[in-house]
């Protein structure tokens, strides 16, 4: 393993989230796999297990290969995905960074802190001013929050510029940075700007429309005439009376042809 790829941080977020080695096996394969300073990769998962067979002796059995990509997916270390076959799929994957962010720590507390101060007494003067002090104190905390993501992505808004980061979530936000990465924006050469192309994506939300792309691709993909011409002939292929007609046309081709060799023999 790669250990430039592989670190502590990943060490941790497994144990963490009590990732089984079958998940973390997959995890660490994919890092390998993708290019350098890509976070997309498209993948098969009986790619991944031809790379198993070779580490341990022998492969994982399908069941464990769909619970490892499952797992992972629902561990919040993939941003997006895109479904070929139950084996073949397009991934964005997060960096490590923002899956140990500490600042998700601060947020939930500052939002558990926000939801306990609602069950206040707010007919008590006192007690709505410290009801109000809390939530800008909550409100401050979240965009802190988001700030220090964006730096931790090499994105950096300073004074005032910093507040457009209000009008979004924290979802949004984090969304919008693996997509930074997975669309190669982080490279300078490509885009000198990323705190404007951040904001950008945000405001023209560069996410929903890949996701919605993604929807029209998967429906169209098994929806055209042709995915549907497949289908009917993989269903006919698997007919027995498809070999039965498949033999008669080779019967008859061959027929055709011995009668053609025996005209030019006579």
């Amino acid at each position: 393993m790669n250990s430039a790829i592989w670190t502590d941080k990943h060490n941790e977020f497994c144990l963490k989230h009590k990732l089984p080695a079958s998940v973390r096996a997959l995890w660490q394969w994919l890092l390998e796999e993708k290019q350098q300073g890509s976070c997309e990769i498209e993948f098969d998962l009986k790619d991944f297990n031809k790379w198993v067979t070779k580490k341990r002796g022998y492969p994982f059995d399908p069941k464990t290969l769909k619970y490892a990509r499952d797992r992972l997916m629902n561990s919040e270390v993939v941003c997006y995905c895109k479904e070929f076959t139950w084996s073949v799929w397009r991934w964005a994957i997060k960096p490590i960074n923002l899956l140990v962010n500490p600042v998700l720590n601060r947020v939930g507390r500052s939002s558990q802190e926000n939801g306990e101060t609602l069950e206040k007494d707010t007919s008590n003067p006192q007690s709505a001013n410290d009801d109000a002090l809390t939530t800008t104190t909550h409100i401050d905390e979240d965009l802190a929050a988001k700030v220090e993501a964006c730096e931790q992505a090499g994105i950096r808004y300073m004074g005032r510029s910093r507040n457009f980061l209000r009008n979004f979530t924290w979802e949004q936000v984090t969304k919008a940075i693996a997509f930074f990465f997975a669309s190669g924006a982080d490279n300078r050469d490509t885009v000198a700007n990323p705190e404007g192309w951040l904001r950008v994506c945000l405001q023209d939300d560069y996410v929903g429309q890949h996701e919605l792309r993604q929807l029209s691709d998967n429906y169209y993909s098994s929806h055209s005439p042709i995915a549907r011409r497949q289908k009917a002939f993989l269903v006919a292929y698997k007919s027995p009376l498809f070999f039965w007609v498949w033999l008669d046309t080779c019967n008859q081709l061959l027929l055709k042809l011995h009668e053609n060799y025996l005209r030019q023999s006579a």
